[in-house]
């Protein structure tokens, strides 16, 4: 994408986030026409008051989100995209929320405490590591273990290969971690590292979540393991956190854990392919998918 369709697209995207509006506008409009619907105002002057500025709101809003939506769609655009899009600075501000509660130490910590340990793993691998900060601090810690990062995006401002850290800077589609790990002769992984990737993503497509957790099931070696975010998400703190929306702070998770996307479609068939086990630490809680082997997983895992 070159300097000046960027440019364009990040115009659209601001359209298209405008099209959301703001959450006093979303409550204008929602208390006044409840207010209309139950008239408890009636359509008097007073009422009018609420509701014209909600009626102009919405109008705006729908005509918006359907232009942007058409030339989007039309144009094959990405509103999400990961440097421009709407959600261009939801990695740097989970990042740095995540350093305040000490994210990577403490889960770093369960991992040791569940007798998983870093140190003794040749090869860890995110699918969707986006920027790979997170790996690159882990490298550090580890110099002997291979961290290696990829994404489906291509991203221009991801964290630089050095040392024991490689970031594999082509559009690398999980789905084929198969093929792409063999073109860059990767061998068996002992560590997917996958925190709000593409699972997250594919959690609510049986078929899908299925078809990834297969695929990495194929490159795990053979005491593998997939480690996801599995915190408990607190409806009341995530809605306390937008209406003060910083954007250059974030003060709580934005979107529910992976675990907590994918629980209920956990089939016969991936609890065949992996044991999961729940490791709890509040907000730095994770999930880890222990490869089966082949001769023991006929039988599916009771669910958790």
């Amino acid at each position: 994408m070159d300097e000046q369709e960027g440019k364009h697209l990040w115009r659209i995207v601001r359209l298209h986030e405008f099209s959301h509006f703001s959450n006093a506008a979303k409550i204008l409009c929602f208390v006044a026409l409840i207010l209309l619907i139950t008239h408890e105002l009636g359509y008097t002057r007073k009422s009018l008051v609420l509701y014209l500025p909600a009626a102009f709101i919405f109008i705006i809003l729908v005509t918006t989100y359907v232009k942007t939506e058409t030339y989007l769609k039309k144009n094959e655009k990405d509103p999400y995209h990961p440097e421009i899009g709407s959600k261009r600075t939801w990695y740097d501000l989970n990042y740095e929320f995540n350093k305040k509660i000490k994210w990577t130490e403490r889960v770093d910590a369960l991992l040791k405490l569940s007798g998983i340990h870093l140190i003794e793993k040749e090869v860890v691998l995110s699918p969707s590591g986006n920027k790979g900060k997170y790996e690159k601090n882990l490298s550090k810690k580890y110099p002997n273990t291979t961290f290696y990062a990829t994404d489906f995006s291509l991203l221009s401002n991801h964290e630089t290969s050095e040392g024991n850290f490689i970031y594999l800077n082509q559009s690398n589609d999980a789905f084929h971690i198969s093929a792409y790990t063999k073109q860059y002769d990767i061998k068996k992984i002992d560590v997917i590292w996958d925190i709000k990737g593409v699972i997250w993503y594919q959690a609510q497509n049986i078929d899908d979540l299925t078809a990834l957790l297969t695929e990495y099931y194929s490159v795990l070696s053979d005491n593998g393991i997939i480690v996801i975010d599995a915190y408990k998400f607190n409806i009341f703190k995530n809605v306390l956190s937008e209406l003060i929306n910083s954007k250059k702070t974030r003060y709580y998770y934005h979107e529910e854990s992976t675990y907590s996307r994918i629980r209920d479609n956990l089939n016969d068939e991936i609890l065949q392919m992996f044991d999961i086990r729940l490791l709890e630490d509040g907000l730095c809680s994770i999930a880890v998918l222990s490869k089966k082997p082949k001769a023991s997983n006929l039988h599916a895992s009771e669910a958790i």
